[in-house]
């Protein structure tokens, strides 16, 4: 337990160390270990998206001998309370090849950072309809 927990820093260090561009970001598989066999990408929540706000969540969580995501907890996110349900609702619709020892499936704990990135275009088409002309991100991308 106290391994695990050590690790969760760790790891949650590490994260808030790295650039976060890619939508998902999950750690090196080892050998054997499980793998994502469908992703879903989360909806972007329309408050967020029409005020141009960005982040992401970090997840813990359970890879069920089903292939499930269960046990899902919000370890950090940025901005708080904003991606959290979007993030969580995305990841229980991931199937997952689960890990197996001597051939039979068992669960395994993952983590998962699901980033939430408007691309320039999106901007743009925001910022025109909505005449943010004088808003900050606008005018930056511009």
């Amino acid at each position: 337990m106290l391994k695990n927990i050590m690790a969760l820093i760790l790891f949650s260090l590490l994260v808030s160390c790295a650039q976060q561009s890619s939508m998902l970001y999950e750690p090196p598989k080892r050998e054997g270990s499980s793998r994502i066999i469908r992703a879903v990408q989360p909806i972007y929540p329309e408050q967020a998206r029409q005020a141009l706000i960005e982040g992401w969540v970090q997840l813990a969580y359970t890879i069920n001998t089903n292939g499930r995501a269960e046990n899902i907890l919000v370890i950090k996110e940025y901005p708080n309370g904003v991606f959290s349900k979007a993030a969580i609702d995305a990841l229980k619709e991931f199937t997952f090849q689960p890990q197996s020892v001597n051939g039979v499936p068992v669960s395994i704990d993952r983590f998962l950072i699901i980033n939430f990135k408007l691309s320039q275009t999106e901007k743009l088409n925001i910022c025109e309809s909505a005449r943010m002309a004088n808003n900050k991100t606008c005018r930056e991308i511009k």
